[in-house]
């Protein structure tokens, strides 16, 4: 309206209250009560992070009385409805919010008397019935076996997670402890075994990685929220107001029904431990190098279960299963020798496994695909070597300037797609790339398939790599070929319904596209083949993450695709995983050794092919490749639908152009040799600086593609009157429809009302 004068407010949080009582204070009204805190809040120029979430109760923590019972029979409260009736105040733990900022409120507040605030005084008196001194061991009985898994919750309910449970339950009725070797349902099994004996009043722990807790808590929340679960986290102090709040109530009986904790902490408060009663002790991620150093520590608490996870098989070292027996043994009836042979101490640690599988049987079985790049990637490849010649070429033993670190970051930007790499393009390259073109033919075979990406090779500049594989299968299978969604993508209910739609079948989709980042416990997909798009530095990191989630198929191992740009520092990167060397994710920490092993793998034969293709006459699309490489890439396609298949199950996977490698405890294990290898001359222990100086010096190549120089900025495009842009579903998204790429012009486009956050 004309006349009013916009003004600045403040959100104001008051000391001493909850957040569920901040408010907006206009500018002037702060200046005149608090002209202090506006000019430092001004000075130091505050940006506060604020969570809505904060103004939630998560806890009820303690309760007491305000006035007494004579007080209370004079209460109007019948009388005077307007005042409202206080007969209690409640100690509200708030979401988000650690314990140190509980507060104290009266019941006749509105949140505590919504449904959601009656809920949690339900819980809270449930807690109090059922606090229990002393717990007879005796009472657990004979063993029943479990007709099914129960109610409540939201999981994935099948014969073999009940069995495992049943396993699980026959172990604690013998009061005997166990291992699991699971690398993907543990967690769930575990959760389901403990809310299967929530009648059991004394209490479980569960120790894990400080990464893993908040994993566990989620998927507590997820499958059985009516199991009461206390994170027993945060500095000394915040342990001690946990301890106070929830450990005990007024009379000495225990609260604790789930505790979820670290190793390091149950070292530092080994005492506290130590005087409660546990149920079972369960300890996860055992493999962990974390976990393993203070594991011995579960040893001296009280209990007659104690349950190993791992996620992995053991090493075949003898003193391994030699430590994870002296775990397990509560009894002490376990003898165990120095001189014991692996086989008997297999055929002992058989005794204590509750279910696992065996190595080679993972539930995943990985494939590397490597995949020629194109004319217009070999150029924009080399050129970026050329450009760098000086950088290359230094005799400097440190990268203090991180000219390597770019180099290499647009090296895998272009191994991705061309339209990472640079603003101007031909109208193909948006839809063909090295990793496209091969990828195409699975739409042939009606399965389905997640992909799995990241954004832009890490960095949040630019066209991300979802938004090229949402363009290139609509354009190749339709619209309503995938499904997705991206890490930005938080809001829970259309995740949901974004799986449901795809889990169900119904629409035709086949590919859902999902952003590394967003893979959480509540991910449940239903898919037959997972292919690994524009991978982690560290390819470890991809099959932790895939971990994660919950994966249904109909097959017994779950196909794993990563695909990878032959004669390139990606393939350099899966053979140094091969070999145990892996790179860190961050590249941070690399050094120039490191780097140069990288930058150094294949340049020759790139250049090799390179002078070839310059030296070729005819003129050639960006997409295409020379007729040896065409060759290859028919054979790669071939072998490629041959394992989709499954008809390749009799030919020597020696012979087989795919490598086929298994992974374990962040180690992968492969005697296959990868294409580059079988051709590549290796570089190491070769004098760098002569290696690029013999490369590179007086290189001048005359692109036949490019712009003629590397081009780094980029350019907004407008479109003309006349254009049309095709309209798409931006389904990984929100379902909107949005424009797509303009394959008419040159130049890189960002789709109007895109979000960089996408897949």
């Amino acid at each position: 309206m004309k006349g009013i004068r916009r003004q600045k407010q403040y959100l104001v949080k008051y000391q001493g209250l909850a957040h569920v009582y901040n408010h907006w204070v206009s500018e002037t009204l702060m200046l005149h009560e608090s002209p202090s805190l506006v000019e430092k809040f001004n000075r130091e120029h505050q940006i506060v992070t604020w969570n809505p979430e904060w103004r939630l109760p998560h806890r009820l923590l303690r309760k007491r009385r305000l006035m007494s019972f004579s007080h209370q029979e004079e209460y109007p409260s019948s009388n005077n409805d307007a005042v409202p009736y206080c007969q209690f105040e409640w100690l509200v733990k708030w979401r988000g919010l650690d314990y140190e900022h509980a507060t104290w409120e009266v019941d006749s507040m509105k949140f505590l008397r919504s449904p959601q605030g009656q809920r949690l005084v339900r819980e809270y008196e449930i807690r109090h019935q059922k606090t229990r001194k002393v717990s007879d061991k005796s009472a657990k009985g004979a063993f029943t076996e479990l007709q099914k898994l129960p109610p409540g919750g939201s999981f994935r309910a099948d014969d073999n997670m009940l069995n495992n449970v049943n396993k699980l339950q026959e172990f604690w009725c013998k009061n005997q402890s166990a291992v699991v070797f699971d690398e993907q349902d543990r967690l769930e099994t575990v959760i389901l075994f403990i809310k299967a004996l929530s009648e059991h009043h004394q209490p479980f722990l569960i120790v894990t990685t400080s990464a893993a807790l908040s994993q566990w808590e989620v998927e507590f929340m997820r499958i059985a929220p009516s199991v009461d679960v206390i994170v027993y986290s945060g500095n000394r102090d915040t342990r001690s107001i946990i301890r106070t709040l929830e450990f005990y109530d007024e009379s000495g009986g225990i609260l604790l029904q789930v505790l979820l904790s670290t190793m390091e902490i149950v070292s530092e408060d080994l005492q506290t431990f130590k005087e409660i009663k546990w149920e079972a002790v369960i300890v996860d991620e055992c493999q962990s190098r974390s976990m393993n150093t203070n594991v011995a520590l579960i040893k001296v608490l009280q209990t007659n279960v104690r349950l190993l996870l791992f996620s992995s098989q053991l090493k075949d070292v003898v003193a391994e299963y030699q430590y994870v027996l002296s775990l397990l043994d509560s009894s002490g009836d376990l003898k165990l020798n120095l001189s014991d042979n692996l086989v008997k101490l297999k055929e002992s640690l058989s005794h204590f496994t509750a279910y696992g599988s065996k190595f080679g049987s993972s539930k995943f079985v990985e494939y590397w695909v490597p995949v020629p790049i194109s004319n217009l990637q070999l150029e924009q490849y080399c050129s970026t070597l050329v450009t760098n010649t000086i950088a290359l070429c230094s005799p400097s033993k440190r990268d203090g300037v991180g000219a390597l670190l770019d180099i290499l970051k647009t090296l895998r930007k272009c191994c991705s797609h061309p339209i990472l790499w640079t603003c101007i393009l031909k109208p193909q390259s948006l839809r063909d790339s090295k990793h496209l073109r091969s990828c195409s033919s699975m739409g042939n075979h009606f399965q389905a398939y997640a992909f799995w990406d990241r954004p832009s090779n890490g960095s949040s500049e630019g066209t991300p790599i979802g938004s090229i594989l949402e363009d290139f299968l609509a354009q190749r299978f339709g619209q309503n070929s995938y499904e997705g969604f991206g890490a930005t993508f938080d809001i829970m209910t259309k995740r949901q319904a974004t799986m449901d739609r795809f889990n169900s079948k119904e629409g035709g989709e086949f590919v859902f596209l999902l952003d590394i980042r967003a893979c959480m416990p509540s991910i449940k997909l239903s898919v037959d083949i997972v292919v690994l798009f524009d991978t982690d530095w560290n390819p470890a990191n991809d099959m932790k993450a895939l971990q994660r989630i919950s994966i249904i198929s109909q097959s017994d191992q779950i196909k794993v695709f990563r695909l990878y740009s032959s004669y390139t520092l990606e393939e350099k990167v899966l053979i140094l995983a091969k070999h145990n060397k892996n790179v860190e994710s961050n590249l941070r920490s690399s050094s120039r050794a490191t780097d140069d092993t990288l930058l150094m793998w294949g340049a020759s034969y790139l250049f090799r092919r390179l002078d070839n293709y310059h030296a070729e006459k005819s003129t050639a699309s960006a997409a295409d490749v020379s007729s040896g490489q065409q060759r290859l890439l028919d054979d790669i396609v071939k072998d490629f639908m041959a394992k989709l298949l499954d008809v390749s199950k009799n030919n020597n996977e020696h012979d087989s152009i795919i490598s086929k490698v298994f992974h374990s405890e962040g180690v992968y294990h492969s005697d296959c040799l990868l294409l580059g290898e079988r051709e590549v001359k290796s570089t190491d222990g070769e004098e760098r600086q002569i290696y690029w100086k013999k490369l590179l010096e007086g290189r001048n190549p005359r692109w036949k593609l490019l712009p003629g120089s590397t081009l780094r900025s980029r350019k907004r495009v407008h479109y003309a009157e006349n254009d049309e842009p095709a309209k798409k579903h931006q389904k990984v998204l929100d379902g909107s429809d949005s424009p797509s790429f303009q394959p008419e012009v040159e130049e890189r486009i960002q789709a109007p009302g895109s979000k960089a956050g996408k897949c």
